[in-house]
């Protein structure tokens, strides 16, 4: 189960390698003492095993990763994670790494992307003695790809060309076209063991291709590529320190307000504002 990033190739990733099975630093599915029935002990046990979980991942990163990244270029450098199979018979999907890696990339301000074991095609007629690459499936080589753009586009709110010229193909006058921004508020409710979390932000894509995020009681917004750093640090606060938890458990007058600000901040130029809302448990 490595963890690769890259050193300094333009700009971005890294292949720095950690055999996490054979590593006593980095645990992955650490036994428990109680079944997911005896709900109040279990969560209690996975908790403290997400901050063992989350320390040595920290450590490790601060040790092995980051240390070889210039700081100049370390905003914009990501991590691709391999964490072996989600899905193993008698473990818990909470034992799982997933959350306690992605956390500790949050705090180390590093963007990261999980991928499931990437195995090779096996072969019947390999020739050990013949050096050959390995040969992987279409599936698998669209599983890497997937995750790979996910974490250099996606994430860093990249895209292939300028949103303004999209609009003036679409009829929309020049003028507009090239000042017209998209706002979208987008809200989510969530139910996270006994929390309810309720939170809401908003995204703004300029007509130059910029994105900008805005978060609750900010006056400020901020690019894309940091927010997702940011989104995660304010959730990892709320989980270390329950006083923060209403930060993340807004009221329906808090939202209005929220929405408010955001239409304060739009100038005379057209604006289209979208809502988006989801739920989950």
């Amino acid at each position: 189960m490595p963890l690769s990033t890259r050193e300094r190739v333009d700009g971005l990733t890294l292949p720095i390698s950690a055999d996490v099975s054979r590593s006593p630093l980095l645990p992955r599915f650490l036994r428990t003492r109680y079944a997911p029935k005896d709900r109040q002990e279990f969560d209690k046990q996975i908790r403290k095993q997400h901050q063992m979980k989350l320390d040595a991942w920290r450590d490790f990163l601060r040790q092995k990763v980051l240390v070889s990244i210039d700081s100049i270029i370390k905003p914009y450098c990501f991590a691709i994670i391999e964490i072996g199979q989600t899905k193993k018979k008698g473990v818990h999907p909470k034992q799982s790494i997933y959350r306690a890696v992605r956390e500790a990339c949050v705090l180390e301000n590093l963007g990261s992307q999980m991928v499931q074991t990437v195995k090779p095609k096996s072969s019947d007629k390999e020739d050990k003695s013949t050096d050959t690459s390995p040969s992987y499936s279409k599936k698998t080589e669209g599983r890497i790809l997937n995750a790979v753009l996910d974490v250099t586009l996606r994430q860093v709110g990249a895209l292939y060309g300028i949103p303004s010229e999209v609009y003036e193909r679409a009829g929309i006058p020049k003028e507009i076209a090239q000042n017209l921004d998209v706002i979208a508020l987008c809200r989510r409710k969530a139910t996270q063991g006994q929390d309810n979390i309720h939170y809401a932000l908003a995204v703004r894509l300029r007509a130059t291709g910029a994105v900008d995020v805005l978060f609750p009681n900010r006056q400020d917004w901020i690019p894309y590529a940091q927010a997702g750093i940011e989104l995660g640090q304010i959730f990892s606060r709320v989980r270390r320190d329950r006083n923060y938890l209403k930060t993340v458990q807004l009221k329906g007058i808090e939202l209005a307000k929220f929405a408010a600000d955001v239409l304060t901040q739009v100038g005379e130029q057209p604006t289209p504002l979208l809502s988006l809302s989801g739920y989950s448990e």
